[in-house]
């Protein structure tokens, strides 16, 4: 399992595009050669050409074939560990590969894996992350939405909020890029998103023109793969963070039946909490229980068809075997939960655009 190490370049002000110099390991559309046209041809390989493409990567505003050093001479120590908006603080989670499932780690906290974690299966991206550092608390939600869902509301803003539908959990994605002066990454049309209704809406699609969520400028939720790779964090341990289930999770054998305030247990090796237990989290994903044996293994988009949204990590009211970070579960997207949250990331924009 790898991840590169890149450095984003952090801005002071969040209602701009905020830069990177942490080029794709394939350019995927950007003018790479700097000759004014957008053609995905452009970088068929761009490591392979480091230092021959003019692509302004330094945001310096001038187009120079030194600008692009091998990201993977930086040293990690360089890089900022995110950024912080709206009282929300994100973890940078570089693009890199790892083997997704039902691998030897996993095996090693349970006798046998469901059959939808199987085959286990080699998978790589190819675009950098930032991924909030735990699930959205309700005094978060409350700050973006103005009131919180939660059914243990009681156990205050440093919780987790939960009992939201997967609907509104977009919804909550496109505030807050809207409160960040960026573009929202879903259109929501005809939802129903008043706490006494159960919330609907035509099928959720990508706001974005050209039908592309995963270059979206604005906030979204993780995909299923995106999920695992950051709860694994490089390793192949049952739990994030760890081989031992009270160490880095709130679970049914020691969070008292309800919810805990995040980020009071261990992190994973990449600064993240609460990934296994505490509450389980959306993810975009359809639900499929056959889908690793067709899913792509270059930034799998989950499968094409099925009513129900995919749930990671487990809660305060699982047992140890769905806290492993290969387990997967799913509800329908118009189903509140107290034991299920969100976690939200940002794709790390590509150039100075």
């Amino acid at each position: 399992m790898t991840a590169r190490s890149c450095l984003p370049l952090l801005g002071v002000v969040w209602s701009a595009l905020l830069l990177s110099a942490c080029p794709p390991a394939e350019c995927e559309g950007p003018d790479c050669d700097g000759d004014g046209v957008d053609d995905p041809d452009d970088c068929d390989d761009f490591d392979a050409a480091l230092g021959a493409r003019e692509l302004d990567s330094d945001c310096d505003g001038v187009l120079a074939p030194g600008d692009c050093d091998d990201r993977d001479a930086k040293v990690i120590e360089e890089r900022p560990d995110g950024l912080e908006t709206q009282g929300i603080a994100f973890v940078s989670v570089c693009a890199g590969s790892f083997e997704m499932g039902c691998t030897s780690g996993q095996l090693a906290a349970t006798a046998t894996c469901p059959d939808d974690e199987s085959p286990a299966h080699d998978v790589s991206f190819v675009r950098d992350l930032w991924v909030a550092s735990t699930p959205i608390t309700q005094g978060q939600w409350s700050t973006v939405m103005g009131t919180s869902p939660s059914a243990f509301s009681d156990c205050g803003e440093d919780c987790p909020v939960e009992s939201m539908t997967w609907w509104e959990a977009l919804a909550f994605a496109n505030e807050l890029s809207l409160l960040d002066g960026l573009q929202p990454c879903y259109r929501l049309d005809h939802c129903a998103l008043d706490a006494s209704d159960p919330a609907w809406c035509l099928p959720a699609l990508p706001k974005r023109d050209d039908g592309d969520l995963w270059t979206c400028p604005g906030y979204r939720l993780l995909n299923e793969a995106e999920w695992e790779y950051a709860a694994r964090a490089g390793s192949d341990l049952p739990f994030a963070g760890g081989a031992v289930a009270d160490d880095v999770a709130w679970h049914a054998g020691n969070a008292a039946g309800q919810p805990q305030p995040v980020a009071s247990q261990e992190s994973n090796a990449w600064g993240l909490y609460d990934l296994s237990g505490n509450v389980w989290e959306w993810t975009w994903d359809r639900y499929g229980s056959d889908y690793y044996s067709f899913s792509s293994d270059s930034s799998p988009r989950g499968p094409g068809a099925g009513l129900g949204r995919t749930i990671r990590g487990g809660s305060f009211d699982s047992g140890e075997e769905q806290l492993r970070v290969a387990a997967r579960a799913y509800f329908s997207p118009s189903t509140r939960s107290a034991q299920v949250g969100l976690r939200v990331a940002r794709t790390i924009p590509l150039d100075c655009a």
